[in-house]
């Protein structure tokens, strides 16, 4: 996981010898189809009082809103849509599957689950003082 110095994070994975960055906000969104309530409330726990903290996830979830996706299923497809060639994948695939296919193979491969993923990355930047990160 990267943190941005505008404020944003990604998460780095490589591929084949390359290097790719995906924005965190898609990846959340598209492991369970969260709210961004779900999303805020999940990062800020248990810190609603400290306003940089608060505004730093403000600003992810803001940022994200460009990309202009809704569901959990157009976040995998959209995925799906950029990495397919990339992945080499069978062409019969629909976009969205590609983007659950790459999740499973690339996001916290150790764990089962999309909802154990999601909760693995709401804990990383709590566990890792993202408060501490961001104000670097």
């Amino acid at each position: 996981m990267h943190y941005l110095s505008t404020g944003g994070a990604t998460l780095r994975f490589a591929w084949r010898k390359n290097e790719y960055m995906i924005p965190l906000m898609l990846v959340l969104k598209a492991l369970v189809d969260a709210s961004d309530l779900e999303i805020f409330e999940g990062l800020v726990q248990g810190e609603e009082d400290n306003t940089f903290l608060t505004d730093r996830v403000e600003l992810l979830l803001r940022g994200f809103k460009a990309y202009g996706l809704q569901t959990g299923k157009q976040c995998l497809a959209y995925l799906g849509g950029k990495f397919r060639i990339v992945l080499g994948v069978p062409e019969d695939w629909a976009d969205e599957r590609v983007g659950s296919w790459l999740i499973e193979r690339v996001v916290l491969v150790h764990l089962p689950s999309p909802r154990d993923k999601f909760r693995m990355l709401m804990y990383v930047p709590r566990r890792y003082q993202l408060v501490d990160v961001l104000q670097r």
